[in-house]
């Protein structure tokens, strides 16, 4: 199941998903897109921006 998390922290956004292995019994991933595992990325925001 492929989830997504979003947190602000002071100035900073971070933005967080996973994507899981596939499981299958018996078969071997050759080729996955998109690939598995969990991404992160963060965006500082400015000091002008207003957050109300």
């Amino acid at each position: 199941m492929n989830w997504t998390g979003l947190c602000v922290a002071q100035d900073v956004l971070t933005v967080q998903a996973g994507h899981p292995k596939p499981e299958a019994e018996g078969c071997e991933t050759l080729v996955a897109e998109p690939p598995y595992g969990v991404f992160t990325r963060q965006l500082f925001l400015g000091e002008n921006l207003d957050l109300t």
